[in-house]
């Protein structure tokens, strides 16, 4: 294997190493993947087309790579300055907020898709 492609491949295993500790380690990583599940687990159940599918993805993909974004953050901020700073505070708000914005974005989108299509398979 060329030098090129083993660095291309060890940024992926680095990539892969710093998914998997968002998921193990962090209490939102976990809640987001958690609901994220139960999402797709409705969104089959509700057996969706292609566009809604790639909606609901979006959407859940959006809030994930946010949370992310706002960990990676925080843990900066915090390494950065141990004692309480207004000025991180507003940075650490302001990516938190994105979160929200993200998960707000998540629940209109699945309810505009699979509120309609769990009332047909109820009623």
């Amino acid at each position: 294997m060329s030098r090129y492609w083993m660095a291309r491949y060890k940024s992926i295993l680095f990539a892969v190493a710093g998914i998997r500790t968002f998921f193990s380690k962090e209490v939102h990583g976990r809640l987001h993947l958690i609901l994220a599940l139960i999402a797709i687990s409705l969104s089959f159940l509700c057996g969706l087309n292609a566009l809604e599918w790639l909606f609901i993805l979006l959407s859940l993909t959006l809030v994930i790579v946010t949370e992310m974004f706002n960990t990676c953050i925080e843990r900066i901020m915090d390494y950065l300055n141990k004692n309480y700073d207004p000025r991180i505070k507003v940075i650490k708000d302001v990516a938190a907020g994105a979160v929200l914005v993200a998960a707000i974005f998540a629940i209109v989108v699945s309810a505009v898709i699979l509120l309609p299509k769990l009332f047909d398979l109820v009623f």
